[in-house]
């Protein structure tokens, strides 16, 4: 029975002496502890990479450092706690172990090893971008778009980053990873913008040449003038709806660029938020203001209105002439040069027009003779910038008609001599076509004649007043 205890004490004895001699520093050694092997998981091919055991405890005595294959790469400082792997070309990213044989006086042999990647450079990704637009305003966007494109395909790119003020000296400096993101510039000048790209084996490239946008300070929005199809409509009538639009001052925004606000206190627009509005006028005489507010995709807005004439007179009509226009057709004299009374009216280089008011007479009329007083007050009446009286005589002489005005304290806006007739001809037709004088005419400042009288109109003028007063 002693005998057969003997040899299981002896065990237990060597089992303390065994924890005792790795627990306590100093006594037999330490054994060793290993955490792996530290170093990149994937290398570039032809590029260095450095690898080391992380170990603890008892240091070896033997390092023997290895590639698997060994066609992948070569092994320097093969021998020691750390090595440098150089790695080969692949044709393809290729997987690879970088391995080491560990052994110390009281453990080992130990076999560790690491996978590693070889990334094949040939597969890199090729940056490539462009902008929606080379040349903006302060606080216009501008849209950039990534055309990069990867030899393993589209999905291969894992970050893109983009440096809207890339400076050479300072460095890329990321300041978005959108794939295709907006920007918006707040100070003028010439601005560089690089992007970067890196796939999932950690390639990266950037643009050979950064785009370039220029940025430019804002110009304010004006409007030079308000367009529209006519000046004076007839009170209520949809026939006679005016067609707006906006004139814009140099530099004029782009088309669509601008938001419209149209408003006016009588009348109906049929879309007040139009660049193109139809505007109807109201039922009664009026003059109109018409109103609108500009603004521009910079914030930049400007207001303009116009007047616009509501009247209850009617466009006449002119057998004698194709339209209801003044005709073009120059008289041959008058006292201060020649004249055309279409020059006077829309559309001119007046904007609004003249409120023109043509008397024909002649010096062998007695009835043209004795109203002449009582027309002369009515123009002193009304005399103003866009108000012109033209006193046409026909077939008078120019001597005659000379004399006559030297003697008489007559001062309309022209003196017109109808030598030929032929201006007298063209516009009778408002009046019947008849020959007869003295003929009054009243055109408003689109050029449409609105009232029409033959006969004198000697102390009886108050027709004529109220269709000049509604005109103006």
């Amino acid at each position: 029975m002693f005998l057969m205890y003997f040899p299981r004490r002896i065990a237990q004895i060597l089992a303390v002496l065994t924890v005792l001699a790795v627990g306590i520093p100093g006594c037999f050694g330490t054994r060793m502890v290993f955490s792996g092997i530290s170093g990149p998981d994937a290398v570039a091919e032809n590029s260095d990479a450095e690898y080391a055991i992380e170990i603890g405890g008892e240091r070896p005595d033997l390092y023997q450092w290895a590639v698997e294959p060994s066609s992948a790469g070569t092994i320097t400082n093969r021998d020691g706690p750390s090595c440098t792997f150089h790695a080969g070309a692949v044709e393809s990213n290729t997987e690879i172990r970088i391995r080491v044989t560990i052994r110390s006086p009281h453990d080992g042999p130990y076999l560790l090893g690491k996978v590693v990647e070889i990334i094949d450079t040939s597969r890199t990704p090729v940056a490539a971008a462009h902008a929606d637009k080379s040349s903006v305003q302060i606080g216009e966007p501008v849209q950039f778009f990534d055309d990069s494109t990867d030899p393993d395909g589209p999905d291969d790119i894992m970050l893109r980053e983009w440096d809207f003020s890339y400076d050479e000296v300072e460095g890329f400096q990321a300041e978005s990873v959108e794939a295709n993101p907006t920007h918006i510039y707040t100070d003028a000048g010439t601005y560089l913008v690089q992007l970067r790209v890196t796939d999932k084996s950690a390639l990266s490239d950037v643009l050979d040449e950064p785009l370039v946008i220029d940025v430019g300070q804002s110009q304010a929005l004006r409007i030079a003038w308000v367009n529209r199809s006519r000046t004076t409509s007839l009170a209520g009538s949809s026939q006679e709806a005016v067609e707006l639009s906006v004139e814009f001052a140099d530099p004029a925004p782009e088309p669509g660029s601008v938001t419209y606000l149209w408003s006016c206190p009588y009348g109906a627009f049929d879309d007040p938020g139009s660049a193109t509005p139809r505007w109807t006028p109201p039922d009664q005489v009026l003059d109109c203001e018409i109103s609108v507010e500009v603004t521009d995709s910079h914030d930049s807005t400007d207001t303009s209105s116009c007047r616009q004439w509501v009247t209850s007179l009617g466009v006449l009509d002119n057998p004698s002439s194709p339209d209801d226009m003044i005709p073009s057709q120059t008289l041959p004299t008058a006292f201060q040069g020649e004249i055309n009374p279409a020059d006077f009216v829309f559309p001119t280089t007046v904007p609004d027009g003249n409120v023109v008011y043509i008397n024909y007479w002649a010096t062998w009329c007695g009835y043209c003779v004795a109203e002449l007083p009582d027309l002369q007050e009515v123009y002193e009446k009304y005399r103003s910038g866009d108000f012109v009286y033209l006193l046409i005589n026909v077939k008078d002489s120019r001597a005659i008609v000379e004399n006559f005005a030297n003697s008489h304290p007559y001062d309309p806006t022209y003196w017109g001599l109808d030598l030929t007739g032929g201006y007298f001809d063209a516009t009778k037709g408002w009046n019947g076509d008849s020959a007869g004088i003295p003929q009054h005419l009243v055109f408003d400042r689109d050029g449409r004649c609105r009232w029409a009288h033959l006969g004198a109109l000697i102390d009886n003028t108050s027709d004529l007043e109220n269709a000049i007063e509604e005109l103006l």
